[in-house]
């Protein structure tokens, strides 16, 4: 029968530092041949990390026990932001949850209940509450948390809001695991956080707008998103900045695989810009002011979590926009064609189209004739026609438009009744200004 030695007490050999490449619960050991084997139940198992160990971490400014002094020695197995009431959804059990009860803004006091009661479901370790003025009745929801975290015996802490939680869940993470499963982590919880807020039934006002706030939030960092042509498309805070890419800018490394492509350039703030081509067919540019925080490796993470959720939202408003547009067509193709045949359905196609029936209208159509060949193919008379819509749609504001193969009609509301020839000269040199920026771009 062969003998087993633990690492360092076979014959002939120094004790080595295997143990901390072991499970906790295993040692690993040699036969008398010198064989290497991991037995079970060797190891000495670690010392857990509590809410009572977190409460002493140093660098995390000033934390208040609210209440719940019974569970100080619950185990902390994680840590997840709420930024997104769906989050519940994503919880597993043992973590730290940090919020300040912005997901939960336009929540009623009876869903907040709803979310509680979902909450209580899962055996959670702590709460972390940094508390926000701006959040719709606070102070209500607030001694709803109370009365749930003194239930269940849930240590609720306050901490300032200066700290950031990204910060607290880097301390977290680095106690309980290695340097890439810390980032394994932050990186679901990243994707749990803007899963939830894709697929939240709130998630309806200003969806971009939502995506960049939970990623300033993130961050630290003012964040604004830019179509092709540099207009600010949407952005964190009240203002719009003005942003130019620099021929200067580098290329920047994220630290992590990506498939975008990142560039760094100065300024009054050093910014960073991200390159992204959505689903369906857009280039935009997603670019982060450091004027806070340094931007960083783990930023890098929540970014890149940012754009999975920016394309979902892309692709539903162009799934959406597409199905519009249709139903649009097929409408305004009924009244154009005279194919209604009765005051009733008028009045009824107008009020889907949110036209008056009795209102003024002035309808403009624009052909189109290709040069230098009698044929085209066929996608290429889509193409530009498409490009002639958009033209028409950019320039001219409040109409309906109609395309066809050869033509797209506009539909513009008219208060008073003009004159038609001056009519004609605005609207064509509006579309051939229009067409000169697009030949320009």
């Amino acid at each position: 029968m062969s003998h087993l030695y633990t690492a360092g007490k076979q014959p002939g050999r120094k004790a080595r530092p295997f143990l901390h490449e072991l499970p906790v619960n295993a040692a690993l050991c040699y036969t008398d041949q010198g064989e290497k084997i991991i037995r079970r139940g060797c190891a000495k198992k670690e010392m857990k990390f509590t809410v009572e160990e977190f409460l002493k971490t140093e660098n995390l400014g000033k934390m208040t026990l609210i209440c719940g002094e019974s569970g100080l020695r619950k185990e902390i197995k994680g840590a997840t932001i709420i930024e997104a009431p769906d989050i519940v959804k994503f919880i597993n059990g043992g973590e730290l949850l940090l919020t300040g009860l912005y997901a939960f803004n336009s929540c009623t006091i009876e869903e907040f209940k709803f979310y509680i009661s979902e909450l209580e479901k899962k055996n959670v370790s702590g709460l972390i509450l940094k508390k926000r003025k701006l959040v719709e009745g606070v102070e209500s929801k607030i001694v709803l948390l109370r009365e749930y975290a003194e239930n269940f015996g849930i240590p609720l802490i306050e901490v300032s809001f200066e700290v950031s939680f990204q910060t607290i869940m880097s301390l977290v993470m680095e106690r309980l695991f290695n340097e890439e499963v810390t980032k394994l982590k932050y990186y679901k919880t990243t994707h749990d956080n803007f899963m939830a807020l894709s697929l939240s039934n709130n998630f309806k006002k200003n969806p971009v707008g939502d995506i960049l706030d939970m990623l300033n939030k993130l961050i630290r960092n003012p964040i604004a998103l830019y179509n092709q042509d540099m207009s600010c498309y949407a952005a964190t805070g009240s203002e719009e900045y003005e942003f130019e890419l620099s021929t200067k800018a580098a290329e920047f490394d994220p630290g992590i695989f990506s498939n975008y492509e990142y560039t760094r350039q100065e300024g009054e703030y050093p910014c960073y810009v991200v390159k992204m081509n959505l689903n369906v067919g857009i280039q935009m540019y997603l670019v982060i002011m450091e004027k806070f925080d340094k931007f960083n490796m783990m930023d890098c993470i929540a970014v890149e979590n940012a754009i999975v959720a920016l394309q979902y939202e892309f692709s539903r408003k162009f799934a959406v926009s597409k199905l519009e547009k249709k139903y649009q067509h097929d409408l305004l193709n009924n009244i154009l064609n005279g194919k209604v045949t009765s005051a009733d359905e008028l009045k009824k196609n107008a009020s889907l189209l949110g036209m008056d029936p009795n209102g003024h209208y002035r309808v403009i159509v624009f052909g189109v004739t290709y040069e230098g060949s009698t044929q085209k193919k066929m996608n290429e008379k889509l193409q530009q026609i498409n490009w002639l819509e958009d033209v028409v749609r950019q320039r001219l504001t409040d109409v309906k438009v109609h395309t066809d193969m050869d033509k797209v009609v506009a539909i513009k509301n008219c208060k008073s009744q003009p004159d038609p020839g001056r009519v004609s000269q605005r609207f064509k040199r509006d579309v051939e200004q229009g067409s000169g920026r697009y030949d320009s771009a």
